[in-house]
């Protein structure tokens, strides 16, 4: 059985792209000891805020990059409204946006594909994909095995589920 480290990004700023926080930096280096010392590649998501999961963790392992697990689209709430922020700014309805089920079936086929103890840099939409409403600033331990997922754990979370973004 293939046990994989999903790690979701902490606190964000707002806007296309977003990056972590101080206190997201923060939040992701305290998750560190959660996850294996020696892993054999660490995946990250081509948003900024994945990329600073990677930098947080000061990994210096074999790092592969995948817009599977994180893009840098960003989803938000302003003035009540659900949107999604597209990297170019431009602000489209949540429910125009069908990334997250687009992507499920890859996202499973991806996540059982990977080798024993990899560490994933990631994001709540990659969660979502998966099945879980995720939380952000939290380490999730996926048991895979036989190509299917067989138990997704929560290990530990400082940021919250807001519920105004729940799919």
């Amino acid at each position: 059985m293939n046990e994989i480290f999903v790690v979701t990004h902490g606190d964000k700023t707002n806007g296309p792209n977003p990056r972590m926080t101080p206190k997201g930096f923060e939040e992701i280096a305290s998750l560190r000891h959660l996850l294996p010392v020696k892993i054999p590649v660490l995946v990250v998501g081509t948003g900024g805020r994945h990329l600073d999961v990677a930098t947080a963790l000061n990994y210096n392992e074999i790092r592969r990059y995948s817009s599977v697990v994180g893009d840098p689209d960003s989803m938000e709430v302003i003035d009540g409204e659900k949107i999604v922020i597209l990297s170019d700014g431009t602000h489209i309805n949540i429910a125009l946006y069908t990334s997250l089920a687009d992507n499920s079936v890859s996202a499973k086929r991806f996540i059982t594909g990977l080798a024993d103890k990899t560490v994933v840099c990631s994001g709540r939409p990659f969660m979502i994909a998966l099945g879980i409403n995720g939380k952000s600033a939290a380490v999730y331990r996926i048991l895979c095995n036989d190509g299917e997922i067989r138990q997704i754990d929560q290990m530990i979370a400082y940021g919250v589920f807001d519920p105004a973004l729940q799919m």
